[in-house]
């Protein structure tokens, strides 16, 4: 008989190789779900990238997953799902299966875009500071100030792109299980009395978009939805009306709509002018500080969103 040591490393890797197979066995499944959906069989990564941070979930926005759309390739941060999934007591394969078919539906939103020849990965802005409006003060944004680890414009675009996936993940029964748990996690900090009102309130208008993701998308039940819309209007006012009107008009299949949306909530909610279709980008400047882009991407000319 082999010594203890070595029966109980034995075991171990036989644990860890039992819970690899069962993961991939579990990405297969989903990934056939959103093939089923999205109509396009996706390559993918699991990443095993924990959560490092002793902040609460709530009080933090934690990536699960990413479509890199350079590579055409989607990366699944397994742990961090399984980590989150404990913590709520959510069931860790729909939440996973969730995350994944949410990526694989920012991989079809990207191929519809190129469809009408937008490339959504790069805005034009100008002048640098724009200058957005809200409750008679005006404050001035750059791209220096991030939301989520993205530059302002770059986070309120892809909320807007995450609202109509998860339109359509809705209506094939899947929902993101987290969001009504953290939208009220009262364990998260309160927020400080020394954060700028300035920072809490571009914050607000950055997030409204998720926001509104969460409150039609998330399982909040009608008591849950009045109380996380009133907490919202406290801060934006009457913007989140504007909003959620103009949201519920986009259409997962019909890329323009999607489009046309964006514009309008620049206008509507931050009082930017977005521009489209006058100004071709061409491919070589485009995609020049990209080291490969798929061959999707096949036209001469894109347009972008040229903000000011």
């Amino acid at each position: 008989m082999k010594p203890l040591h070595i029966q109980l490393s034995l075991f171990s890797q036989y644990l860890k190789k039992a819970a690899a197979k069962e993961l991939f066995s579990e990405a297969s499944i989903a990934q056939a779900k959103g093939e089923r959906i999205f109509g396009l069989r996706i390559p993918y990564l699991l990443d095993g990238i924990s959560i490092k941070s002793n902040k609460s979930f709530a009080s933090i926005n934690i990536t699960l997953g990413y479509y890199q759309w350079e590579y055409d390739l989607l990366t699944l941060y397994h742990r961090r799902i399984e980590a989150l999934s404990q913590k709520y007591h959510v069931d860790f394969k729909q939440l996973f299966t969730f995350c994944f078919c949410h990526e694989m539906g920012h991989a079809k939103q990207q191929r519809l875009f190129e469809s009408i020849g937008y490339f959504p990965n790069k805005f034009k802005i100008w002048p640098e500071g724009v200058v957005v409006e809200i409750e008679e003060t005006k404050y001035v944004v750059t791209e220096k100030f991030q939301v989520s680890s993205k530059p302002f414009w770059d986070a309120f675009s892809c909320y807007i792109q995450d609202f109509a996936i998860n339109k359509v993940l809705l209506q094939n029964v899947m929902q993101n299980e987290i969001c009504r748990p953290v939208a009220f996690d009262f364990s998260a900090p309160a927020i400080s009395n020394n954060v700028p009102r300035q920072f809490i309130v571009l914050e607000s208008l950055a997030m409204l978009p998720h926001d509104i993701d969460v409150c039609e998308h998330g399982g909040l039940l009608q008591d849950e939805k009045r109380l996380f819309v009133e907490s919202k209007k406290k801060i934006l006012g009457d913007k989140w009306d504007v909003a959620y009107d103009l949201l519920n008009k986009i259409e997962f299949a019909d890329p323009e709509s999607i489009l046309d949306v964006t514009i309008k909530m620049f206008k509507n909610i931050l009082g930017v002018h977005a521009s489209f279709g006058y100004s071709p980008q061409r491919r070589s400047f485009l995609f020049k500080d990209y080291s490969t882009v798929p061959k999707y991407w096949n036209k001469d000319n894109y347009e972008i969103l040229f903000l000011m």
